[in-house]
């Protein structure tokens, strides 16, 4: 990522102070390699979607947010249901739902 890519994705599985840590890393090898001055972003995949974490991660400077749809609700939930949960957890975090 640091010498060629363009972003790097994390795992739900990191906690808050691994991306932490490797963001570091990331950055000191985009130095070495001389790619610091390029746009790089990094994609932090939540292991849920709560208000309060989002701001533990935005509070380290973290900006991009994904959360796995497995993560927040079930693969046989109805379609209207997965909707209706995004819609919930956009309005939690004070994100605008795209219209239906």
């Amino acid at each position: 990522a640091a010498r060629v890519g363009d972003g790097w994705a994390g795992t739900p599985d990191l906690s808050l102070q691994d991306c932490i840590d490797r963001r570091a890393r990331i950055e000191a090898l985009r130095r070495e390699f001389g790619t610091a001055g390029k746009p790089f972003s990094y994609f932090m995949r939540m292991p849920s979607a709560t208000p309060d974490l989002v701001a533990q991660y935005a509070e380290a400077g973290f900006t991009n947010f994904t959360v796995g749809g497995g993560q927040v609700v079930k693969w046989t939930d109805s379609l209207e249901r997965k909707l209706s949960f995004i819609e919930e957890i956009a309005h939690q975090l004070g994100i605008r739902a795209p219209a239906r």
